[in-house]
């Protein structure tokens, strides 16, 4: 994956996910350094994904770089949150549950 991805490419990849997969009933606020956060709407049927900023039930936080790394398999989720690059605030239950979701995206985007 090309670190020059842009935030259009983000949304489309998680909303082509999630509308394959039962939606979450939670809003998630993914900050991932681009210019607006990606928000996962899974209190909608299919889950919706756009940039417009709303009370989240868990904020995940990471660097862009962190982002393609994750992305790129490298290191894991776990792996990623224990040395701090990556962050959750809110409820952790709902960010677990939207693990699904970018577990599917990562696939995707790794080709495997």
């Amino acid at each position: 994956m090309s670190t020059e991805l842009t935030i259009e490419a983000v949304n489309a990849k998680v909303a082509e996910v999630a509308a394959k997969l039962p939606p979450t009933g939670k809003i998630i606020r993914m900050e991932i350094g681009l210019e607006r956060p990606v928000v996962y709407n899974g209190q909608t049927s299919p889950a919706s994904v756009d940039n417009v900023d709303r009370e989240p039930s868990a904020t995940i936080s990471m660097d862009f770089p962190t982002f393609v790394a994750l992305s790129e398999g490298k290191p894991p989720g776990p792996a990623a949150l224990m040395a701090g690059k990556l962050k959750i605030t809110g409820d952790m239950a709902a960010a677990l549950a939207f693990q699904s979701v970018m577990d599917r995206v990562q696939k995707d985007w790794r080709g495997s």
